[in-house]
């Protein structure tokens, strides 16, 4: 049971959002309640159909991704869940990297193309700022070749890995 306003403003919070809008409101919902109750039944269903927008890959879904991270730090004002979205950010840019461009089929120019432009948007410029992440040596590797523009190697060592 949640307060209507909370849920209200929770799904006002996700507006315009096409991926992530469930966590947003859900995340938005979440941080103005005081308590919170938990119950072991898995009453939230996901259905995955092959026709879905996350499914495929084109260049709004980093368009997206970065809205629904940006949406995150706005509603952080407490700062409770920045090292949450740092992870989820290296997650989520691995995911989409890993699992919708490379199998897409984008030759090396469009890839390197699309991750250039993902990566000048104020956010990512700002995520890219330590030196270091420091969750293990998968993720630092993709995270050096994006922080410093590596993404010809980047593209050629996972076709390489995918072979």
């Amino acid at each position: 049971m949640i307060k209507r306003e909370y849920l209200l403003q929770g799904l006002t919070d996700a507006i315009g959002l096409w991926f992530g809008e469930d966590q947003i409101a859900l995340f938005s919902t979440l941080y103005r309640i005081n308590k919170l109750a938990i119950i072991p039944d898995a009453l939230y269903y996901y259905l995955h159909h092959d026709a879905q927008m996350t499914r495929r890959y084109d260049y709004s879904l980093w368009e997206s991704l970065i809205e629904t991270f940006c949406r995150y730090s706005q509603l952080d004002t407490r700062h409770l869940a920045e090292e949450g979205l740092r992870i989820r950010t290296i997650l989520f840019v691995r995911q989409t990297i890993l699992v919708k461009m490379i199998p897409s089929g984008l030759d090396k120019r469009t890839f390197a193309d699309h991750l250039k432009k993902m990566s000048e948007h104020p956010y990512m410029v700002n995520f890219f700022k330590p030196l270091w992440i420091g969750y293990g040596w998968k993720y630092e590797i993709l995270y050096q070749l994006l922080r410093y523009h590596r993404y010809g190697l980047l593209y050629s060592l996972l076709r390489i890995k995918s072979k």
